[in-house]
């Protein structure tokens, strides 16, 4: 079948929306004219990244699963409207499989391709596979994993193979030299640089740290400028901190093309969300890892522990009050600042190899899609 038509979902945060568009990237590689369509959830967020890719996409009524009553009854309607939508897209759409990335839109999206008897390809990006994935799993015609689990994926086939990593998409492959991504950024193009980023919807306590040091020992920062992503609520903030102190730094909210971001950076101080941890690999950039502080699995944590394990990452636990953590994060992060750690790390991360699952999610999703393209041709 030379021009496949799929449906990738995932949404909730970047971190579901991006790879959905690396492998949609891979899938057109493979496949010129293929029909891909995304779902995402309504959250700005994933409204924000896809608007500057040509790819369509409908955004779902799903809901995160909250234990109040009042949210029980959003997820459950969110969940009832959602599989309504998939079934209809599925149709009008002529969709031949559906590939699922995870996030509480995908569970919707599962249960209304079985309604249409669309086959289904589940594509986990965690080292510890959250509820929704763990259901879809059990559900999907086909899993995979993009990395490591710390436990066993069950799922409806007992082959769940593992991927080459998280898809990267193309605008966050760093592309020309360290020289031209500082410029393409609005940074000196001379100058050592430090990546910090909460991800796509930032992170305050990451962000109340760096306010904290510049506070407490600017001087840290001596020699050093800074590509700050911090969110939509504190940017401004921030960069008056960082003016304040006499740190050249470029605050945005917000950056689509990471790849420049990456590219410009020899250190990064970053959450550890699972298409962050696979950008910063792939970009050879060593990174202080803050994991998210609320998750009661862990997940983050998780992430970084193969990128731990090869010395080119530390973690930091993220203890929300920037005075606590402080202390673990200077004893961690002023060796790398003052170079009397950076050198090992960077080389380790230099070493890394370049993993990307795009293409391999992209190759099964395709095959589900000619089986099922296959089959209703037969049958017709």
């Amino acid at each position: 079948m030379s021009t496949p038509r799929i449906l990738i979902a995932g949404g909730g945060s970047g971190g579901h929306v991006t790879p959905g568009i690396a492998v949609a990237e891979a899938l057109r590689s493979l496949h010129p004219g293929a029909h891909i369509h995304l779902a995402c959830s309504q959250r700005p967020i994933d409204a924000r990244v896809l608007k500057d890719t040509d790819l369509p996409w409908t955004a779902m009524p799903s809901q995160p699963l909250r234990r109040s009553p009042r949210g029980l009854a959003a997820f459950v309607l969110g969940w009832v409207r959602t599989k309504r939508d998939t079934h209809h897209l599925l149709l009008t759409e002529r969709i031949d499989a559906v590939l699922l990335l995870g996030g509480f839109v995908a569970g919707g999206v599962l249960a209304g391709s079985r309604a249409a008897s669309v086959p289904t390809l589940m594509v986990n990006l965690d080292a510890v596979p959250g509820r929704a994935n763990r259901w879809i799993a059990r559900h999907a015609n086909q899993s995979a994993t993009a990395v490591p689990t710390v436990h066993p994926l069950k799922s409806a086939d007992a082959d769940v193979p593992l991927l080459g990593g998280v898809p990267v998409r193309e605008a966050a492959r760093p592309q020309g030299d360290a020289r031209a991504c500082r410029a393409e950024v609005g940074l000196d193009p001379d100058r050592r640089t430090v990546l910090v980023t909460g991800a796509s919807q930032g992170a305050a306590s990451i962000n109340a740290l760096m306010s904290h040091l510049l506070q407490v020992e600017p001087s840290l920062l001596e020699g050093w400028q800074v590509l700050h992503l911090a969110g939509d609520d504190q940017h401004a903030d921030l960069q008056r901190d960082y003016d304040a102190a006499g740190i050249r730094a470029k605050v945005e909210a917000f950056r689509h093309t990471m790849g420049a971001a990456w590219g410009a950076a020899d250190l990064c101080i970053a959450r550890a969300g699972a298409s962050t941890v696979a950008e910063a690999q792939f970009a050879g950039v060593p990174t202080v890892y803050l994991p998210y502080p609320w998750h009661k699995d862990r997940h983050q944590w998780h992430n970084a522990q193969p990128a731990v394990r090869d010395g080119r990452a530390c973690i930091v636990e993220d203890l929300i009050d920037p005075q606590k953590t402080w202390p673990s994060f200077r004893a961690t992060v002023g060796p790398l600042l003052l170079d009397t750690a950076l050198t090992s790390m960077q080389d380790a991360a230099a070493e890394a190899h370049r993993r990307d699952g795009a293409y391999e999610a992209a190759k099964l999703v395709s095959a589900l899609a000619a089986d099922s393209a296959g089959a209703t041709s037969h049958v017709g």
